[in-house]
């Protein structure tokens, strides 16, 4: 059911197919902008979220509100944004778990492509056996490969991995059709964790920065660097929760 924003570039007369979303909320996913923009109006409201995200087709988890200490109530976009990643647009090279140089790209043409890949660098040794790639969060949840870090607008979500010192392969959800010349052997990739977290999340006095790199440790759902205080409370939990 992909429904595409079509672009018409004037230029030959060319109408070029746009997408404006990282991986997982993008082509790989059957997911274009008038999936969520309903008749092309610029806002999303929380039931667009919700249609996909019901436990079914994609995880489902329990907004935040409540009265304690101030009557407030979160929506998905309060703590999402899934146009792009800000974590890795904003942080960059802190937010990767895992980084390496391509050196094949295979499209297996049945809806996945594997890459191969040399150089491997591991930031986060949470991450450093491949079983985990494709099962961050539980089954069918993977992380997301960067496979070029010159243009970092777009990625695919990790269905499995290899790795056999420093090489192996990382095969994905999607097609390398979309993407062209931005896909291409010898440029650097990264992997990061993903969730489409934003990367400053609005509290009653403030926006504070986050940094969600991973779902533990420093730069996860909290952390306390001087327990149980923590000078640097940038986890994705902390910002709101400061009591």
């Amino acid at each position: 059911m992909k429904k595409i924003a079509l672009i018409i570039t004037i230029t030959l007369g060319i109408i070029t197919k746009a997408y404006g979303l990282d991986a997982p909320h993008n082509e790989t996913n059957d997911i274009g902008c008038y999936d969520c923009h309903l008749n092309g109006q610029a806002t999303v409201d929380q039931q667009r979220c919700l249609n996909c995200h019901n436990d079914t087709i994609a995880p489902q988890v329990q907004t935040h509100s409540g009265t304690k200490y101030y009557p407030f109530e979160k929506l998905c976009k309060d703590c999402h944004y899934v146009h792009f990643k800000e974590q890795h647009y904003v942080w960059k090279a802190q937010s990767f778990l895992l980084r390496g140089t391509i050196s094949s790209i295979t499209d297996n043409l049945d809806g996945t492509v594997t890459f191969g890949y040399t150089g491997l660098t591991v930031y986060d040794t949470n991450w450093s056996d491949p079983a985990t790639w494709g099962a961050k969060s539980g089954t069918g949840r993977g992380l997301i490969l960067l496979p070029n870090l010159y243009d970092p607008s777009f990625g695919f979500e990790i269905i499995s991995g290899t790795k056999n010192g420093t090489t192996g392969t990382i095969t994905v959800k999607g097609s390398t059709a979309p993407f062209g010349t931005k896909l291409a052997v010898g440029k650097p990739f990264a992997i990061t964790y993903g969730q489409a977290i934003n990367a400053y999340i609005n509290n009653p006095t403030s926006s504070p920065n986050v940094k969600f790199f991973s779902n533990q440790g420093i730069n996860g759902f909290a952390h306390a660097d001087n327990p149980p205080n923590d000078t640097t409370p940038t986890g994705v939990c902390q910002v709101c929760h400061t009591q």
